[in-house]
């Protein structure tokens, strides 16, 4: 089974709506996992990434780290059919231009979608795919987790 690290903007209506839809539809042979980049610090190489507008980063079980638009994209790989071929075509479009929009997304999300004061967690049904800490990430994506990021205590 494929796994992936997912780190999203916990505060961001936009990328709670994301999360959601990424859960509802991944394929069974897939397993995202989640944690709010609010709970999460960064090496510097990480942190240059983040300042630029990088709302979701993708950690996979190779210890692959993807931002922006291949982040995104990449998610939606794992999840059904349709989505993955729309995934797989917009990978094709220059990462120039897939940057270019995804980084409008990203300056303006906070005023087209809304944010919250605090980070919303998933109900009981989704919660395992949610870490509180290292122990509760399978072990490949905690080897990968524990070399770039660590818990913001």
């Amino acid at each position: 089974m494929k796994k992936n690290l997912i780190i999203y903007d916990g505060i961001c209506l936009f990328c709670e709506g994301w999360v959601k839809f990424v859960l509802k539809n991944t394929r069974r042979e897939h397993e995202n996992y989640f944690i709010p980049l609010q709970y999460v610090n960064f090496n510097s190489f990480i942190n240059e990434k983040v300042k630029s507008n990088a709302s979701i980063i993708l950690l996979d079980d190779k210890g692959n780290l993807y931002f922006h638009s291949d982040a995104s994209l990449r998610v939606m790989l794992s999840l059904k059919l349709i989505y993955s071929y729309f995934a797989f075509i917009s990978l094709l479009i220059p990462k120039i231009f897939r940057n270019f929009i995804y980084n409008i997304i990203g300056k303006y999300r906070y005023h087209i979608w809304g944010k919250r004061n605090y980070c919303k967690l998933p109900d009981q049904k989704f919660s395992k795919y949610f870490p509180l800490k290292e122990n509760d990430m399978p072990d490949t994506i905690r080897q990968e987790f524990v070399k770039n990021f660590s818990w913001n205590k």
